[in-house]
């Protein structure tokens, strides 16, 4: 694994250590609530109190369902806080498809037409297909393929860390150890769980190579980190 750190990681916070403190807040906004509405409902059904000169909109207001009141005004505090902070949370970009111009090196088993990637589970597929066939056996030319996900941090002074898993021999190598090859593609598997907790999916990369030339796509490390919603 190639690590490119500008800083020590960070220690994010989880969303369990925050909740409770959340609902500890929310308790007190209800009951905070609670008390203004039943000292206004006092005010007004005093034995004393009169309505002269009192404005439509609050006599209205003052013969509404207060629970119902009270209720919809704390459905609003937990759910516009709840859903900022749920689709903001970072995910990964598992989804990625890239495209390799054919013809671009002479052997075509190690010409690149297309990597890929999608998520299946907790299972990460991982794919790369050439113009030609893969060589699961090198012999004297030496074939080798290789697939890289890019992972990004959310703070600035954690960098790129990469993934790298290569075949060669019909052996895979690196953050799996399962693969297979189904006509001209290679997909290899690796679990999501490998990913490191503070970094996150932005790209992938690819490269197929023997002894005499090598095939590569696009570099793919300059995307952000993608969040749940928004």
């Amino acid at each position: 694994m190639i690590i490119i750190f500008q800083g020590e990681p960070v220690i994010t916070v989880s969303l369990y250590f925050v909740i409770p403190f959340i609902l500890l807040a929310l308790i007190l906004v209800y009951y905070g609530i609670r008390k203004v509405l039943r000292a206004r409902r006092d005010k007004i059904d005093g034995p004393f109190e009169h309505t002269e000169g009192r404005t439509t909109l609050f006599q209205l207001t003052a013969r509404l369902p207060r629970t119902r009141v009270l209720a919809v005004i704390v459905l609003v505090i937990i759910a516009v806080p709840s859903i900022v902070i749920v689709g903001q949370q970072p995910v990964h970009r598992t989804e990625i498809e890239h495209t390799d111009p054919e013809g671009d090196v002479t052997d075509p088993d190690i010409d690149i037409i297309q990597i890929k990637s999608y998520l299946n589970g907790t299972d990460l597929f991982l794919e790369l297909t050439v113009a030609g066939s893969i060589v699961e056996t090198s012999g004297e030319i030496g074939y080798l393929y290789r697939l890289e996900i890019i992972t990004k941090g959310l703070a600035a002074d954690i960098g790129i860390v990469t993934y790298r898993v290569t075949f060669e021999n019909g052996t895979v190598t690196g953050y799996s150890t399962y693969g297979y090859v189904k006509e001209n593609t290679l997909t290899i598997v690796v679990s999501i769980y490998t990913l490191r907790d503070v970094s996150y999916m932005v790209g992938l990369e690819g490269k197929a190579q023997s002894y005499f030339e090598a095939d590569e796509t696009l570099p793919d490390r300059n995307g952000t980190v993608a969040h749940l919603w928004f």
